[in-house]
């Protein structure tokens, strides 16, 4: 059996030098543009999804906005009568001055 001296360095360097480049102007030749119909296709189905998306939930909010407002008003009117509650309570018991309780006040407003 005779022994042609090809080593692994030289099959690296015959794939970096000739395969490497042929295969990559075979993709740049024969697939170079092939995709971009693929692509604007995808873009547009995303876009069209996105917009579904957004009018659905435009549509949501616009049913059920009265429901959201008086759910945030209730949760304000709560939140002012706990802490009006809470002033009459340290009032009461002496634990603030007439300074402190003008500030919490307004706090509380």
């Amino acid at each position: 059996m005779e022994n042609n001296g090809l080593t692994k360095n030289d099959l690296g360097e015959f794939t970096d030098t000739v395969l490497l480049p042929a295969i990559e102007n075979i993709i740049d030749t024969k697939l170079d543009g092939k995709f971009d119909s693929f692509e604007e296709r995808i873009d547009l189905k995303f876009a069209k999804e996105r917009h579904e998306i957004k009018d659905y939930i435009d549509r949501k909010l616009a049913v059920h906005h009265s429901e959201i407002v008086s759910v945030f008003r209730g949760e304000k009117e709560r939140d002012k009568a706990y802490k009006l509650k809470l002033l009459s309570i340290l009032q009461r018991n002496k634990l603030v001055d007439e300074s402190e309780t003008t500030v919490l006040q307004q706090l509380a407003q």
